[in-house]
């Protein structure tokens, strides 16, 4: 049971480093955008990160970080690997979050051209 709560506490630190990563990276203002955005307590928000082991922690709050901020999964659930989905980083996750889709090289190409013509 132990084992359990130290792996729980584990995730949640890397929830937290998640969430720094996206910040940092200018991908998120802050954690009231990230609150906001998904409706969460951001007072609990803020005591789960000076508690982590207070077991208010949502797993269902991972699905954002994985559906919309390109985190990776495996790393958020074992510490392993790299902490964005392959080949997804910071800038990249910061030009699709209006559309939710990357750009593929073609479209930026055509777009281009309509432009310059």
């Amino acid at each position: 049971m132990e084992k359990d709560k130290d792996n729980s506490v584990e995730i949640v630190e890397r929830f937290f480093t998640a969430l720094r990563t996206l910040i940092d990276g200018g991908v998120l203002r802050g954690l009231q955008t990230f609150t906001r955005r998904y409706d969460l307590n951001r007072r609990n928000v803020q005591r789960l990160q000076r508690e982590p082991y207070s077991g208010i922690f949502r797993p269902g709050w991972l699905t954002y970080l994985v559906n919309d901020y390109k985190i990776s999964s495996t790393w958020l659930l074992t510490g392993r690997g790299a902490i964005f989905a392959d080949g997804w980083d910071a800038e990249s996750v910061k030009k699709v979050q209006a559309t939710g889709k990357r750009e593929t090289a073609a479209k930026k190409s055509i777009d281009n051209q309509n432009v310059t013509t």
